[in-house]
């Protein structure tokens, strides 16, 4: 047998050799083109189960070491769990007794399908893990092997078809099916084994897809999922030593271990984005890091490792996509997704050390060296959980890293972090971290999905998250209790909102603007307030630098308001259907085609009853394609000056249309987009009361896509919606009260943290608030200070909250997900009042701060000057770091800064040098232009490619060419030398 295929003892595998952990059996890195003509031999495919059943199990563990004891001695106590549920009897078609398999006993639900496969694992890693009371137990085996064949003989087969959720038949049931049968592979007749994995082959004939081959859903699998489909049909081909299964597998991953442009993926900024629009490195891109560093371990040796490239693309993200994202071992909730309401899955990132802990293991050197020490100082700071709780495998290589006194702790990175990717920054100094989590027409507010995630509406609406020294700020019980309209940073409408009011992934309808400028290690970070089914806009701009954030927010309106529901609405079709009416569909459909296909829509509004001046008026639609996984087209909306009815328009009777009066974008995914019509509906008023609309398909190309919009007889909350902004307030308008928060801090479940405000200490009670006026500054003991240029009205609350689990997650339904949580907590918000217009706000976030450093703050004027703070622009200048920074909403001029369209600018003077960053975050393809009014300058330096700089008298000129750099800064630096 090759010595790069022999297995390594037990012992070595648990202790590693040098202190190297848990799976420092991998083998010296070989390319995958060296070993492309080395074929696959019994050995190969033996030492490839082995590997996996070690790294399952954590191998041979140490029992005399009583960490270690514990851990496998859980595994057992978990299994125990699921024992007495086991069904033996007679023709049983369940392996546990309250959890049905069959469509037809599950009503359709897949959950107990789930939940089998989950404990059947549970119970074959208790069989398998030295320790766990049950290892090799004869009884445990034949209940495990029992229950392989009650699921393939009763619905896990090649004749069943999906039911219920695509991913528990190819992901969830494939991956729980693999372990199994290679933790008991001796086991299991080779007949039987057969079947179990042509059952696999029946579900997931081919990796690079998910849904069934039949379906309409049937598409590209990506991100995550791709990875967990492989390492299925990879385990599914080592176990019928299948080398054309495994190279399918080895195929379709090589096709996602490249740089995302769009979608999914990982993109090069370190942004990694799932289902489309949702930032997710912390659950999704976990999958993604962890399932490829287990395929690592799976394929080390064999003709399907890994190649250079892909290796250095692997510990590439760990550097830019994952690393940048943990602070104190707690993976930030903000790219947490919808995993960050789910019960008993905190943000403490365990698995994060595990996974960076196997890659090490395959790294150079260096790499792996500070990788080590980065995980060694993320366990040195855990005080809220137990960094060795985590499972077997996990506490294994965790234990050998604590015990190895050869690798010093890290302390946590600094630096700015700008995913534009997937609109996210993080700035990191000494001591605390701020995250900010924005929203745009390429990002979602939130996801909610599988009855997840309900109260999670403004957890990427602009919200900001701060990291101090406390880890147990958002994993004790935040996401359960915390008031889910005052999410710090955030600017909203406090307007009570049902779960998912406005689908599984909603984007803002207008907003593209989401990012920034990075100089060094400071930034400039800016989004637009866009808000759903309110009225409310507005801008907002953090100035991230040195000891603090300058927080300054501008516009912020919102009208008084009502919102009209269509009177009528109707599609018509051509061709044969050209005079048959659709006025009773609850979908408008819409499709520009051949004289057989093409398909319009029509809504009409009455606008009788509307009193007082119309300010502004905007259509908005619910909308998506229907063609198609990945299509997108554009609508336009015309005014219709004839009369139709709902119930006898067609085709061949429709009016006219007028000219465009705008247009939305649509994509394959739900969501509201809207136009302004604001001149047709100010035209027509005090004309007849009813007005019309007519959409059309923009396809200039050839047939476009079936595209469907929610209609009047469709969900209520999803109806389209006429906008009429108001000059003034009426019994028939809605108000909007508005409110932007500046802190909600989790004080745990008794904390009584002091608040100072202006030097005076507030009252510690519980159910205390103020509204506070001309307040300069506010300090809360162990967060930091808050600082308010020129003096400010804030309210402060302190109050006990409770919540349950069961409350935001449908999974976490049940005894202990229903009970009951209390935590305390202090809040400070600007209460902008009842349909605010043009209001403005401005705060310091000093993190750490003491009392009197915020004072000082507080008093030093020139410390931060605001330079501008309105719709138009926002500027600040702190002249102790020579930065002047600005966030451009339209072209204009200030502090000497001249630009040419929309853009955010960073420029940074000392030492006779001039640096200067520009930045496109709306992301649009162009070029951008600035000048600065700066004399003494005599070179000049473009950063990199696309970037012209010169020098002319008392200007100094940047131009950007922005095609293809996703809103990346372009920097470029001048000298009086």
């Amino acid at each position: 047998m090759p010595d790069i295929f022999r297995r390594v003892s037990r012992r070595q595998f648990v202790t590693g050799v040098g202190g190297l952990t848990a799976v420092s059996m991998l083998s010296p890195v070989v390319t995958s083109e060296a070993r492309a003509d080395t074929a696959p031999t019994e050995d190969t495919f033996a030492a490839m189960r082995a590997r996996w059943s070690d790294y399952l199990t954590g191998g041979q563990i140490d029992l005399s070491d009583p960490v270690l004891a514990n851990a496998a001695a859980t595994v057992g106590t978990e299994a125990e769990q699921h024992m007495p549920l086991i069904d033996r009897s007679a023709g049983r078609i369940r392996v546990f007794t309250d959890l049905p398999l069959t469509e037809v006993d599950s009503a359709g639900s897949p959950e107990g399908i789930r939940d089998t496969f989950l404990r059947m694992r549970a119970l074959a890693l208790a069989y398998a893990t030295a320790g766990s009371g049950y290892h090799q137990d004869p009884g445990l085996r034949a209940d495990l092997l029992e229950a392989l064949e009650t699921c393939n003989q009763t619905f896990y087969n090649e004749t069943q078809q999906e039911f219920g959720s695509w991913y528990v038949f190819e992901i969830a049931a494939t991956k729980a099916i693999t372990d199994v049968c290679t933790l008991v592979y001796d086991h299991i007749p080779k007949e039987a084994l057969a079947r179990y994995m042509a059952a696999i082959d029946h579900f997931v004939p081919d990796p690079r897809y998910c849904y069934p081959p039949d379906s309409d859903l049937y598409r590209l699998s990506t991100g995550a999922n791709r990875i967990d489909l492989c390492q299925a049909i990879a385990l599914r081909g080592m176990l019928e030593q299948d080398v054309d299964r495994i190279g399918a597998a080895r195929d379709a991953l090589a096709e996602v271990l490249v740089y995302s442009t769009r979608r999914d993926g990982v993109y090069q900024d370190g942004s990694f984005v799932q289902h489309q629009f949702v930032a997710y490195n912390g659950a999704y891109g976990g999958t993604f890091l962890g399932g490829n560093a287990r395929h690592m371990v799976l394929l080390a040796g064999t003709p399907w490792e890994f190649s250079v490239a892909e290796r250095q693309f692997m510990f590439d993200a760990v550097d830019k996509a994952f690393h940048p994202l943990i602070y104190s071992n707690e993976t930030m909730d903000f790219v947490r997704g919808r995993a960050a309401s789910r019960r008993g899955i905190g943000g403490h990132g365990l698995a994060m050390v595990h996974h960076t802990l196997t890659l090490a293991d395959t790294a150079d050197a260096a790499t792996a060296a500070r990788w080590r020490s980065t995980c060694q100082g993320w366990l040195d700071r855990m005080a809220f959980q137990d960094p060795l709780s985590g499972s077997v495998q996990e506490t294994v290589a965790i234990k050998s890293l604590m015990d190895d006194a050869s690798v010093p702790p890290a302390p946590e990175m600094t630096g700015h972090y700008l995913f534009n990717g997937m609109a996210r920054a993080v700035h990191r100094r000494p001591g605390w971290a701020l995250a900010i989590a924005m929203a745009s027409q390429r990002i979602a507010f939130y996801e909610t999905l599988n009855g997840e995630n309900h109260h999670g509406f403004h957890t990427g609406n602009a919200a900001t998250y701060l990291y101090t020294d406390d880890d147990g700020h958002y994993a004790d019980e935040y996401q359960p209790t915390v008031d889910p309209y005052r999410i710090p940073g955030t600017t909203v409408d406090k307007a009570p909102l049902p779960n998912r009011p406005w689908g599984a992934y909603p984007r803002p309808e207008n907003a593209t603007w989401a990012g920034g400028t990075v100089l060094d290690d400071f930034a400039v970070i800016g989004t637009e307030v866009d808000a759903l089914t309110s009225p409310l806009r507005g801008k907002k701009s953090w100035f991230c630098l040195d000891e603090y954030v300058v927080a300054l927010g501008s516009g912020i309106t919102a009208r008084p308001h009502q919102d009209l529901a269509p009177a009528a609405d109707a599609h018509v079709r051509s061709g044969e259907h050209a005079d048959r009416n659709y006025g009773s569909e609850p979908s408008l459909t819409l499709k520009a085609a051949g004289s057989h296909y093409a398909r319009e829509a029509y809504l009409a509004f009455d606008i009788s009853a509307v009193e007082g001046e119309i300010v502004a008026a905007s259509l908005h639609l619910y909308a998506k394609v229907d063609e198609g996984t990945h299509g997108e087209t554009d609508l336009d909306i015309h005014r219709v000056d004839g009369e139709w009815a709902e119930g006898t328009i067609t085709w061949n009777n429709r009016p006219a249309v007028g000219d465009p009066l705008g247009s939305v974008h649509v994509d394959h995914a739900l969501k509201w987009c809207s136009t302004d019509v604001t001149s047709y509906v100010q035209e027509r008023a005090g004309q007849p009361a009813r007005l019309s609309f007519a959409l059309t398909q923009r396809s200039p190309d050839g047939p476009g896509p079936f595209t469907s919009v929610v209609g009047r007889a469709g969900n209520a909350i999803w109806r389209p919606y006429l906008r009429l902004e108001l000059a003034d307030t009426s019994e028939a308008t809605t108000p909007s009260h508005i409110e932007t928060i500046v802190e909600n801090r989790n004080l745990h479940a008794d904390g009584v943290n002091t608040l100072i405000v202006d030097g005076v200490e507030q009252s510690p009670q519980q159910g205390w608030s103020a509204e506070l006026d001309g307040v300069g500054w506010a300090h809360l003991e162990d967060v930091g200070g808050y600082v308010f240029p020129g003096g400010t009205s804030l309210s402060a609350r302190r109050e006990e909250r409770t919540g349950s689990w069961a409350q935001i997650n449908d999974k976490a339904i049940g005894e202990e997900g229903e009970a009951p949580i209390t935590r305390r907590y202090l809040t400070l918000w600007f209460d902008h009042g009842t349909d605010p217009v043009d209001q403005t706000y401005a705060y310091l976030l000093v993190p750490g701060a003491s009392i009197e450093r915020t004072a000082e703050l507080a008093t030093n004027t020139g410390e931060v000057q605001i330079l501008a703070n309105d719709a138009n622009r926002q500027a600040v200048r702190v002249p102790r770091l020579g930065i002047t920074a600005v966030n451009f909403w339209v072209p204009g001029t200030i502090a000497g800064i001249t630009v040419e369209q929309p853009c955010s600018v960073m420029i940074r003077e000392r030492g006779g040098e001039l640096s200067a960053a520009i930045s496109d975050p709306t992301q649009q393809p162009g070029s951008l232009s600035f000048s600065l009014a700066r004399a003494g300058y005599r070179t000049a330096a473009g950063g990199h490619n696309g970037v012209s700089a010169t020098v002319a008298r008392r200007l100094v000129s940047v131009r950007v060419d922005t095609r293809g750099t996703d809103g990346a800064t372009h920097t470029a630096v001048f000298r009086r030398h």
